[in-house]
């Protein structure tokens, strides 16, 4: 973890390896004599401060924390995301955890605009099997929350490359954005690349057969170019908003085209037939035979047959099928 609060002065210390470099002795020192704490479990933290891993705290013992043993990939990739945001609101917080909140952990980064909006962040690093408290904090009001995942758990079906193989995970996740619109609707996914530190969104992904989403639209940019929605914290790629500006303005061409047709139909008189019109005798329909109650049972019984999947008019099966409808018949009778 990055974040850590101050025993004796109450302030939240977070380790920048630019910022922290003049000082990092000065923080060891203190971490050693116990100053500093986690502010999820207020287990007392170290500091870590090395030339390989990325600057962070760590607990000095092990403690059933959410932020103990977080491994390096997501560590990179908050701390990546986290400066970005900073970028766009400087009172951007990483590892943020509110308290009038349900939470697993803290949000990877958070902050709040202006206009009193709270946008939080989490990053995925792979699947996760209890999902439900944070698709229940999807639902919550009081706080617009965006899921990011990293670029390693993008995984495409053999030599397809309009389609992904998604996780139950990513597919309980995905979203409907209005910058779905211009590409047919469907749904949202983002993902991180820590290396190339850049976002690769996928729109318009579309259900085709068991895990496989194809995707009308994959867009990548680098980080500092990704565009924030004012309205809920979204993340947009530079030119979406200008796309989708431009298709609501040709769909509202086509509404009101199509408005003035229909006007313009029930404004014109229709002319009426000056001569009869002949009508030719119906044909005489000869009535279907009704069913005998033991071919009701037996219909009833292939639909049950076809909805577990099995096909009951292969011949190894006949047999079987009809001892089972005349069952079901004489159930009938009785």
């Amino acid at each position: 973890m990055f974040r850590a609060s101050d025993k004796t002065t109450e302030e939240d210390i977070v380790l920048d390896y630019g910022r922290d470099r003049s000082r990092i002795d000065a923080l060891r020192n203190r971490a050693r004599s116990g100053a500093f704490v986690c502010p999820v479990c207020s287990g007392e933290v170290t500091v870590k401060a090395g030339e390989i891993l990325r600057w962070h705290f760590s607990h000095k013992t092990i403690a059933d924390c959410p932020l103990g043993n977080e491994p390096k990939e997501l560590l990179d990739a908050r701390m990546l995301f986290y400066c970005w945001l900073k970028t766009k609101y400087a009172n951007a917080q990483i590892e943020e955890m509110p308290s009038d909140l349900s939470m697993p952990r803290p949000f990877d980064a958070y902050t709040e605009t202006e206009h009193g909006k709270r946008l939080g962040y989490w990053i995925m690093v792979r699947g996760m099997r209890n999902r439900e408290p944070l698709l229940e904090l999807r639902r919550d009001k009081r706080v617009w929350v965006h899921w990011v995942f990293l670029a390693q758990n993008l995984k495409t079906p053999g030599d397809l490359t309009d389609a992904v193989r998604l996780t139950t995970t990513e597919r309980d996740f995905m979203y409907r954005s209005k910058y779905d619109k211009p590409h047919y609707g469907g749904s949202t996914l983002h993902y991180l690349d820590i290396q190339a530190e850049s976002l690769k969104t996928l729109r318009g992904l579309i259900h085709c057969e068991g895990p496989v989403y194809q995707f009308e639209h994959m867009i990548q940019t680098p980080l500092d170019k990704v565009l924030i929605s004012p309205a809920n914290g979204e993340l947009v790629h530079p030119g979406e908003h200008e796309r989708l500006k431009a298709w609501e303005a040709e769909e509202k061409k086509r509404q009101e085209k199509k408005s003035k047709l229909a006007a313009d139909w029930a404004s014109t008189p229709q002319p009426r037939p000056t001569t009869p019109v002949s009508r030719k005798p119906k044909a005489h329909v000869q009535a279907k035979p009704k069913k005998t109650g033991f071919e009701k049972a037996l219909s009833e019984v292939k639909r049950r047959w076809r909805e577990d999947g099995v096909n009951p008019d292969l011949p190894g099966w006949s047999g079987q099928v009809r001892e089972e409808a005349m069952r079901l018949w004489k159930s009938w009778q009785e």
